[in-house]
């Protein structure tokens, strides 16, 4: 049966402010009590914890059991900081209180490493966890934020990273700190320390670290919109700008994300932003283009009407185009030309995408009507400019 193992625990910190002094002997005394009594009691939660792992409780129990725990020992750990941080433990040894807290974070470390697929990782993490991750790391987040700021990348670049690490570093913060952003933390500067140290590091090469890095921080996603729209405003051809969204697509798509971490996981990952805003950005284009192609075109009266299905006129073209009769013209200047000039049987306006794929999907029925519409050419020109073979080819049947 799946119990509280905690209490324990829980009264020997609660009770530590209550027990008055009254020599250094006793204190002495009481120290080495007290802390032995504080792994006693945390030798009792891992066993406790090992039973329950090997019991026939479904997962569900167990994951909220475990959860329970570490919530309970984040709050143990809290209770003692403010009492430290209070004076409410002041003729205590200090090295007994550091004492303490270590037995309490490894009790956090040993869950995280023995039962990790109940660990919740969405968990405010304890304030004596968090100082501890954030002190270990300050150096080297010192260090790359004054590198990032001596570079010569792009300011609006190093700003979010910038300001991401030094929201980090701020110890004092509330329920930012979950297990999950310090772990994140932890693996984000150290993947970004080796970035930053290549000589060779620019604004392309940076991007990749970060994306590869799950980097969904807003501030930088919204740098990334702006730094692509900023490249299209520069280009004025609706292809070369569908173009360049594709290419950002297929690299986007080409960069391999390390592990299933995200910087904030409340938000899809870098790559599903990204994907998706570019998505948009190429069908924003693509019906503004023809929006514009609509009302710039000629009125449909004024196309030259063929007699013909957009089907067999694609196949016509096809013909005509494989006897090069064109020139060397590109097949897609050849499309917007006739989708421009004609109109067909049934369709005032041909639109490029129609024509193109019935161009690449001809059927045998299409094709037998363009041979039947080509032996009426056939006649027609022996008619006008071989009357004497027509006339021949009735009396003797040549």
């Amino acid at each position: 049966m799946l119990r509280d193992e905690l209490n324990a625990l829980k009264k020997l910190v609660n009770d530590l402010p209550l027990i008055e002094p009254e020599s250094d002997t006793f204190t002495a005394i009481r120290t080495i009590n007290t802390l032995q009594a504080i792994k006693m009691a945390c030798g009792w939660v891992k066993d406790g914890w090992l039973k329950a792992f090997f019991s026939e409780a479904p997962d569900h129990s167990l994951r909220r059991y475990f959860y329970y725990h570490l919530e309970g020992i984040s709050k143990i750990a809290d209770t003692l900081f403010h009492a430290m941080q209070s004076n409410d433990l002041i003729s205590y040894d200090q090295e007994l209180l550091i004492e303490i807290d270590d037995q309490l974070l490894t009790l956090i470390l040993h869950l995280k490493k023995h039962h990790k697929r109940f660990f919740n990782d969405e968990a405010n993490s304890p304030i004596l966890w968090r100082k501890k991750i954030l002190h270990e790391n300050e150096d080297i987040s010192t260090w790359l934020i004054n590198k990032l700021e001596e570079s010569d990348l792009p300011v609006e670049q190093t700003a979010t990273i910038i300001c991401y690490l030094r929201e980090m570093m701020n110890a004092d913060s509330g329920g930012f700190y979950t297990f999950h952003s310090l772990n994140y933390y932890e693996g984000f500067i150290s993947a970004l320390t080796l970035a930053v140290e290549d000589v060779d590091l620019n604004e392309a090469e940076l991007n990749r670290q970060l994306t590869a890095l799950n980097f969904n921080n807003l501030a930088y996603v919204d740098y990334r919109y702006n730094q692509i729209e900023s490249q299209l405003h520069s280009m004025a051809i609706p292809q070369e700008k569908v173009l360049l969204l594709l290419e950002e697509r297929n690299r986007l798509k080409s960069i391999s994300v390390y592990g299933n971490h995200l910087c904030h996981t409340r938000f899809p990952s870098i790559t599903a932003l990204l994907d998706k805003w570019l998505c948009e950005q190429i069908i924003h284009i693509e019906e503004q283009n023809r929006l514009e192609f609509e009302n710039e075109s000629s009125p449909a009266q004024t196309k030259l009407f063929l007699n013909l299905s957009v089907a067999q006129i694609a196949c016509l073209l096809r013909v005509l185009y494989e006897a090069d009769c064109f020139g060397g013209t590109p097949l897609t200047e050849v499309i917007k030309f006739v989708t421009q000039n004609f109109s067909s049987k049934k369709q005032a306006a041909i639109s490029i995408g129609g024509l193109s794929k019935e161009y690449y999907s001809t059927t045998q029925v299409t094709a037998g009507k363009v041979i039947v519409f080509f032996q009426r050419l056939i006649v027609i020109l022996k008619r006008i400019f071989f009357p004497l073979l027509v006339v021949a080819s009735i009396i003797f049947g040549v």
